[in-house]
């Protein structure tokens, strides 16, 4: 809190979800739709769904994670016309499998850590890789998390992770059923009390595109960047993309196809040398949680026993200080004694000239 002046909130995802939907009109948003393809032309964008629907829009922005259904799109449209660079033409070759819950309200009774009003992450680091963890939230609610190594032993060389059953959680859980909780119990309690619907599996690996955009479509979040998880630094970084991107659109003086590359050009300039320098922490944190070599373990022993608190939130100040906030909404000021990185000067536009923009640029389509 020093860093920043504002007190961490902690909440479950779909609580963000809630908050977030409650302040968008319910008529704009089209839930349970999966994308086959997409095509431009001089007017926008179309794309088609797996319902045989066709929506028609000035830009797409692909913020559908690692698994990118509009990255895979975009760069096999590219690859052909002989645009995409090497690196992107890699295939996806995720590192580990997470499985990752919210399990329903418990008794503080067996879980003491519910009584405490502060958050605690509880981290276990297994053998070869593997690793789980438990956190409480409010509500007496626990979050939790297990991971592996991915097991490529039964796959071929060509086989894709495409199709990988995302839902089918299993596989995974079964290897945690018995180990203990740092909070207490068992995993497998938390898993059996966890229903369906907060319980996710996805694959991850350590991944940085470099084709963020072409023409109309451009890319977000995973879909362009996948960073390991155990810094934190990945749901971060997805929100400062979509504040960065808004900003640069907010900027159109109308939608022709040279202003939005512009766009999204400056979107790409401001944000990919930050998230490039975010590997390199990622890479540390991931070492510190899940390497097993001799210097990886005793880096770890170190850095948890030995390395003073001073230097910890050295480390947090200089994270803390890459704080972009969106143009058309009144600044945040700054309540703490780290320093703010300077962000690109942009106009701070009120309500209404932000309404006058919204209707005067992107309300065009209507009249096409």
């Amino acid at each position: 809190m020093d860093a920043t002046g504002y007190e961490d909130i902690v909440c479950t995802r779909l609580n963000l979800y809630e908050l977030l939907m409650a302040q968008l009109d319910p008529d704009s948003i089209v839930m349970g739709k999966k994308i086959l393809s997409f095509e431009e032309n001089e007017l926008g964008v179309n794309v088609c769904c797996s319902d045989n629907t066709i929506y028609c829009g000035d830009i797409l922005v692909g913020a559908d994670g690692i698994q990118s259904r509009i990255r895979q799109v975009l760069y096999r449209t590219l690859s052909k016309r002989g645009l995409l660079s090497r690196s992107d033409k890699e295939r996806f070759t995720p590192h580990y499998v997470f499985v990752a819950g919210v399990a329903k309200q418990q008794s503080p009774e067996k879980y003491p850590a519910l009584k405490r009003p502060f958050v605690h992450f509880s981290t276990v680091v297994g053998p070869k890789g593997t690793g789980w963890h438990a956190v409480n939230i409010p509500d007496d609610q626990i979050c939790w998390a297990m991971w592996k190594p991915v097991d490529r032993s039964g796959l071929s060389q060509e086989e894709s992770f495409e199709n990988v059953e995302f839902d089918h959680t299993e596989p995974v859980v079964k290897s945690f059923r018995s180990m203990p909780c740092p909070l207490g119990g068992l995993m497998g309690e938390l898993v059996d009390t966890t229903s369906d619907d907060l319980r996710s599996q996805v694959y991850v690996e350590s991944r940085l595109f470099d084709t963020w955009y072409h023409g109309r479509t451009v890319l977000l979040g995973d879909a362009c960047h996948s960073l390991l998880p155990w810094a934190g630094l990945g749901e971060a970084n997805e929100i400062h993309d979509a504040v960065v991107l808004a900003n640069c659109l907010l900027e159109l003086k109308d939608l022709s196809l040279r202003n939005i590359t512009n766009a999204f050009k400056d979107y790409y300039a401001q944000r990919y040398p930050r998230v490039k320098s975010q590997f390199s922490s990622t890479r540390t944190a991931t070492k510190l949680v899940v390497g097993q070599s001799f210097t990886e373990r005793l880096t770890r022993y170190a850095f948890l026993n030995w390395l003073p608190s001073s230097m910890r939130q050295r480390m947090f100040d200089d994270h803390a200080a890459y704080r972009p906030q969106v143009s058309f909404m009144p600044k945040a000021e700054n309540r703490g004694t780290a320093s703010v990185v300077p962000m690109k000067p942009t106009r701070r536009w009120t309500e209404e000239e932000v309404t006058r923009r919204i209707s005067t640029v992107w309300g065009r389509r209507s009249t096409i």
